[in-house]
């Protein structure tokens, strides 16, 4: 568990950012990287919505942590 004051960045290009997804947003992987992986791609989708139009936010996710 990191502290909510810990700060980290990461820098990707749209194609690693694709792969990403596709690997992390997938009902195999563990539900906590899927979390984290759903809030980046609703803040990146709105960005370039072309290149992510086939990856769907999951709202059901968001029900787990309630």
């Amino acid at each position: 568990f990191l502290p909510s004051l810990h700060r980290s960045s990461m820098s990707c290009n749209m194609r690693e950012w694709r792969h990403i997804f596709k690997e992390r947003l997938s009902s195999a992987a563990q539900w906590e990287i899927r979390e984290m992986c759903q809030e980046i791609l609703r803040v990146i989708k709105p960005i370039a919505p072309t290149i992510f139009e086939d990856f769907e936010i999951d709202l059901k996710l968001e029900d787990v942590r309630r």
